[in-house]
């Protein structure tokens, strides 16, 4: 939940995946794999969770934003992912 005035900035999802926007999309995809194994709750225990979810958060915004298994530079608009809210 954002309040009044909250600055929410989110990390750049290839960063925390560990992989390049120039990779493609099967590449990414087999770093996502590695990673949830790495870190699922259940194997690596429950403090993981967070940076599980984070993995998994970033895996769904480049598959969703990725049409094909082309190379793509979304993350270079970084005013786009930062929501603010001001006080009124």
């Amino acid at each position: 939940m954002l309040f009044a005035g909250e600055v929410v900035r989110l990390k750049n999802p290839y960063e925390v995946l560990g992989v390049s926007s120039l990779d493609t999309l099967s590449e990414i995809k087999d770093r996502y794999r590695k990673l949830c194994k790495k870190y699922h709750p259940d194997l690596a225990g429950a403090e993981y969770t967070a940076k599980f979810q984070e993995i998994n958060d970033a895996w769904e915004y480049i598959k969703t934003h990725t049409k094909d298994d082309k190379p793509k530079q979304y993350w270079s608009h970084k005013s786009l992912f930062t929501v603010e809210r001001k006080s009124f």
